[in-house]
């Protein structure tokens, strides 16, 4: 996960998140301002749990979401399988090791300004999120 979180001026970090819903499915998608997103997804499906992010673009979400195509319901949304929940730990595990090499509030700094090497294209407009 460290190779995404090099610091720099400039850039948003783009991450993949896994929203828990009351029923238990978990929605799979792409943000750069996730507190936005997550309050814009708790209007339509009422309280979410966030369960995990990872650094990725669009790219990587479709990635996961052909990875846990057996267990889609709807749309963005997945039953919570035991494939989709392990993924998560790790995911966990791997964050947790991110923190102690770049600080304790790691987790918050989602929509902060970081590079993200493996981007090529410009970096869209972010305002509303902070900036």
């Amino acid at each position: 996960m460290t190779r995404y979180l090099e610091p720099g001026p400039g850039r948003r970090l783009s991450v993949v998140y896994y929203l828990l819903r009351a029923d238990n499915a978990v929605k799979i998608g792409t943000s750069i301002c996730l507190p936005q997103r997550r309050k814009q997804l708790q209007y339509r499906h009422g309280p979410l749990r966030l369960l995990a992010w990872e650094p990725g673009d669009r790219d990587l979400e479709q990635q996961r979401r052909w990875e846990f195509a057996f267990c889609h319901l709807e749309l963005e949304w997945f039953r919570r399988s035991r494939p989709l929940s392990e993924h998560i730990r790790q995911i966990r595990a791997e964050l947790a090791e991110a923190q102690q090499e770049f600080g304790p509030n790691l987790a918050r700094t989602i929509g902060a300004t970081w590079p993200i090497p493996t981007r090529r294209r410009p970096v869209r407009s972010t305002a509303g999120c902070g900036a």
